[in-house]
């Protein structure tokens, strides 16, 4: 068992260290601090968005929130919301609290969802709800376990992922289960997936990637091509893709 959580714990060791420490303004520092960055921001949003609108829920639980940008679409889906945040870092929790200052709807859970004791929660969720987190979690057959154990019947999961880079490697993404894994986790839990589609695209060579031009004619292109479909070729390109799936009535 330790083997299996060793790298969940490198994460939360580097965000609780990062964020006290190097970075002053997370939230621009992430998403606002250059003009690639702003396009992974505006493609997520628009496909979250876009998914939402077609979901009905009033509980749910997000996985890896960070700060809670995200978070916020949840609540303008829903008027009655209540959210579980499960994030295994401290520090990222302390800045989801700072966009939802006293909100009596959302409850803090600060622990590593594959180890949490789900009992309260079997069959009353209505939406798991994670984006951009999945790739940080070792174990993909126990996250879907663990879903699969909250989720009402026939309820929803939404995430966005990184795929893994071609080209390079990175500290904190340390496992990169890939998308076959994925979809054979969620099979093998008793779910099926409704959708799996692009979200947003980067070129693959490492530094020539930072390079916006590049980066934004790659993106244009291939949306413009292959709109949500996911083929061979443009799969090399993918930054991050949506799955929608469901849970099946028992």
């Amino acid at each position: 068992m330790e083997k299996i959580y060793k790298k969940n714990q490198l994460i939360k060791n580097h965000y609780d260290t990062s964020i006290n420490l190097k970075i002053k303004d997370y939230e621009y520092h992430r998403w606002f601090s250059s003009i690639n960055n702003y396009l992974l921001f505006n493609d997520t949003y628009k496909a979250i968005n876009r998914e939402l609108t077609n979901l009905k829920y009033s509980s749910v639980i997000e996985v890896g929130a960070g700060s809670g940008i995200w978070s916020k679409f949840l609540f303008l889906n829903s008027s009655d919301l209540q959210l579980y945040d499960v994030d295994i870092s401290k520090e990222m929790i302390n800045l989801h609290k700072k966009y939802f200052p006293r909100s009596n709807s959302v409850e803090y859970i600060n622990e590593d969802f594959t180890l949490l004791d789900l009992n309260k929660f079997e069959k009353k969720i209505d939406l798991f709800y994670s984006i951009r987190c999945i790739e940080y979690i070792e174990n993909f057959n126990k996250l879907f376990e663990n879903i699969n154990f909250a989720l009402k019947d026939s309820g929803r999961g939404l995430i966005i992922t990184k795929k893994a880079p071609l080209l390079r490697k990175t500290k904190i993404h340390t496992t990169n289960n890939g998308m076959v894994n994925l979809k054979k986790s969620i099979s093998d839990n008793g779910m099926e997936i409704e959708k799996i589609r692009p979200v947003s695209y980067q070129f693959p060579v490492p530094y020539l990637r930072n390079l916006t031009f590049l980066t934004r004619f790659t993106n244009f292109s291939l949306k413009l091509i292959f709109k949500d479909k996911i083929t061979w070729f443009n799969y090399l390109f993918l930054e991050t893709y949506l799955v929608l799936f469901k849970k099946n009535a028992n």
